[in-house]
């Protein structure tokens, strides 16, 4: 276990141990799935994504925009006495890049009006607002990604 983990984006690895077997796990995976863009689904489509043949990549199913949904991706390892998934959980590759790049921005910012124009007040200001912008947005995404963790626990129950 590190001490510190200095990763930019935040990144969660899990997993879930079943007593099912892993082509049960898989066939009520593929039930609460649904392809990508389809518009209309019926109720036991929580997630959108698609399912492989020991692999997924699922994300949940809202009915309002929400950037900070995580990518579940994973592993379904079969046991002789049931099954486990290893599952990745990552921020979207657009909010990844929205992120660093908004992130990068007001730490320029604050470098510019320390370094080269001097104005300490407007230094703080872009400072906070980074810092403010950054908690706002892993804190969304760990939210998300609890409520995303126990759909998935309850899809393959």
């Amino acid at each position: 276990m590190q001490l510190f983990d200095l990763r930019l984006v935040p990144y969660e690895r899990f997993t879930i141990v079943s007593s099912q077997g892993a082509d049960e796990v898989l066939a009520k995976l593929r039930r609460a799935t649904a392809p990508p863009n389809r518009e209309k689904t019926g109720p036991l489509a929580r997630f959108s994504g698609r399912i492989g043949n020991n692999e997924f990549e699922l994300y949940h199913r809202v009915t309002s925009p929400n950037i900070y949904l995580p990518v579940l991706r994973g592993e379904v390892m079969p046991t002789s006495s049931g099954c486990i998934l290893f599952v990745a959980s990552t921020m979207l590759f657009s909010t990844q890049v929205i992120l660093i790049f908004w992130s990068a921005m007001a730490l320029f910012m604050t470098g510019i009006y320390v370094l080269v124009k001097p104005n300490y007040l407007h230094a703080s200001f872009a400072f906070i607002i980074g810092v403010g912008f950054y908690t706002i947005s892993v804190a969304n995404f760990h939210l998300q990604k609890n409520i995303s963790r126990e759909l998935l626990r309850r899809a393959i129950e």
